[in-house]
């Protein structure tokens, strides 16, 4: 049996993100969150509701709003499906990681295929497949990545789910869609 055979790479990806999704389920039920932003992003997002577009007049209780307009859009959609509730929007930022993960993983694994068709015979060994799938386990393993999108609801998480994806996109020649994503 050959686990370093191309077939095994889904099947190792999807491993990881079933780890990765109950490693973080657990993370949210066992530690506690962390007010940072959470609170100002809604604050920015009320005045911006309520009518307000001027940014030096939206400020939260961290300062003024220094985020572009899908800022404001997407912690819009959040309040509104979460209501503000910190669990529910660490089920949501939940998603963001898994999906983020699963892109990035996809990336690992695109690389890795191209690297099976582009190298010589003899340089096609357990040794490489093995470093790309060590480096996903690692990425599983981030304690600052899981920090960011779960335990502090950060923006940062969204805003790299998109920028993986146009780099994905910019990947597989899909320029147009990876430059409106990036």
């Amino acid at each position: 049996l050959d686990l370093s055979d191309k077939k095994w790479d889904v099947p190792f990806v999807l491993a990881l993100l079933l780890g990765e999704t109950l490693l973080s389920a657990l993370i949210i039920l066992k530690i506690p969150y962390t007010e940072i932003d959470w609170i100002a992003y809604m604050e920015e997002v009320d005045f911006w509701l309520d009518g307000e577009y001027d940014y030096r007049k939206i400020y939260g209780n961290t300062g003024p709003l220094v985020y572009p307009a899908g800022f404001l859009y997407l912690f819009g959609g959040l309040q509104w499906l979460t209501k503000r509730e910190v669990p529910k929007a660490q089920i949501v930022f939940l998603v963001f990681y898994v999906a983020t993960q699963a892109v990035v993983m996809t990336i690992y694994t695109t690389i890795l295929q191209q690297t099976r068709g582009s190298a010589k015979k003899n340089f096609q060994s357990a040794h490489q497949v093995w470093s790309f799938r060590i480096a996903m386990g690692c990425l599983c393993l981030s304690k600052r990545f899981h920090s960011i999108l779960l335990l502090r609801l950060f923006n940062d998480g969204p805003t790299m789910l998109v920028a993986y994806l146009s780099i994905f996109c910019f990947m597989k020649n899909k320029w147009d869609i990876g430059c409106f994503l990036f």
